[in-house]
């Protein structure tokens, strides 16, 4: 009778397969360099209930980037130039896409802010029974410096916690 062995490089084979990595574009938009623009996003808390539990997908020129809840804010870099945002709601059944065209110039600072609306209640079939479900829509607005500061939740995340990996 023949004995299975696990060994350390078995091991660290194994996890090694298991590990997620971080898409080169998306780490590009963690370090940026000296021209990068810089991005910072904020998820204002909404003061209904159902609307703070839903998550804001943040996609940049077609990609998914990062994701944020309730009262959170995110600040990552982008290259000079134009760049088109997305915010979708994660947890949300439709696909509404809130989509801002924004022209970063060299080591400008820019201010997104983002939340849902309540769009309606809808009924998606499941088998013979509509199960009713709320629609979620975000918002997406490019606000000055001003009003930023004044509105961005305390809660900064690290952004390499809440990338979106496929």
């Amino acid at each position: 009778m023949k004995r299975f062995r696990i060994t350390v490089p078995t091991i660290l084979l194994f996890l090694n397969g298991c590990s997620t990595t971080i898409p080169p574009f998306v780490e590009q938009a963690l370090i940026g360099n000296k021209r990068s623009a810089v991005i910072l996003v904020y998820y204002v808390v909404p003061s209904n209930f159902v609307l703070r539990v839903h998550r804001a997908s943040i996609s940049i020129d077609g990609r998914p980037y990062f994701f944020l809840k309730s009262g959170e804010h995110i600040k990552f870099f982008l290259n000079p130039g134009a760049h088109r945002i997305e915010v979708t709601g994660i947890s949300s059944y439709f696909d509404h896409k809130e989509t801002i065209d924004l022209y970063t110039d060299e080591g400008q600072s820019y201010y997104l802010e983002t939340y849902p609306v309540f769009e309606g209640v809808t009924f998606i079939p499941y088998g013979f029974i509509p199960l009713p479900t709320v629609d979620i829509r975000f918002k997406l607005f490019v606000v000055d410096a001003d009003g930023a500061l004044m509105e961005i939740p305390g809660n900064p995340v690290n952004p390499e916690e809440r990338v979106l990996r496929d």
